[in-house]
């Protein structure tokens, strides 16, 4: 049943693609096209590059370096009829890049990115990029390489079920997770290799 939803997702991408040029790329996981729109790439997160003197999460100008590099032909390809949109107004997309390989999966399986899903978040895509980073984490690629040498928080990781977001005790929703959706990881990789994303309402993803 999964590799018929990840062959169907593979196979049906091709359908509506639309070659955009790109104007700039701002961060490890968006970039913007010509004209303006800010695409960000569906399903996946990467570390935040600190902005107006805000810390740069760890691995973050390594990430974008490695989304800038993918990009040198300036071009992508996107399926808008395909798209949303998220709470600040920017593109959720599936982006390409011209040879037809999905941008994310290439930056996951590269240990620039990681899966960042939501209840609206395809099976298949979700599937593709968690089996990608599985195979990133267990090689030590990219950021992996660095993560499983980090200092575990006291407390370690406290995860999510229902949100597949996890916290640490400096986070007051690592007290509010209710007993059913609760899961404890011990490092950082557990918690990735299960599908988690650090989340974004208070700092878990270490700084730079």
């Amino acid at each position: 049943m999964c590799t018929f939803l990840l062959a169907c997702f593979a196979c049906t991408a091709e359908a509506g693609l639309l070659r955009y040029d790109i104007s700039s790329v701002p961060d490890g996981d968006t970039i913007v096209l010509a004209g303006g729109t800010v695409v960000r790439l569906r399903g996946i997160d990467a570390p935040e590059v600190g902005r107006n003197g805000h810390a740069s999460g760890f691995y973050a100008h390594r990430a974008h370096q490695q989304l800038v590099g993918l990009l040198k032909k300036r071009q992508v390809l996107i399926d808008m009829e395909k798209s949303s949109r998220d709470r600040y107004g920017r593109v959720l997309a599936d982006v390409y890049l011209p040879d037809r390989r999905l941008l994310s999966e290439v930056l996951v399986a590269s240990g620039a990115a990681w899966l960042y899903q939501h209840a609206d978040t395809p099976v298949g895509l979700r599937d593709t990029l968690l089996a990608a980073q599985r195979r990133a984490i267990t090689a030590k690629t990219g950021m992996w390489r660095y993560v499983a040498g980090l200092d575990t928080p006291q407390g370690g990781y406290r995860g999510n079920r229902r949100s597949m977001r996890f916290f640490t005790q400096k986070c007051e929703a690592y007290y509010k997770i209710s007993y059913r959706n609760v899961v404890h990881f011990d490092t950082l990789t557990e918690s990735f290799m299960a599908g988690m994303a650090p989340a974004r309402s208070c700092d878990v993803w270490p700084l730079q």
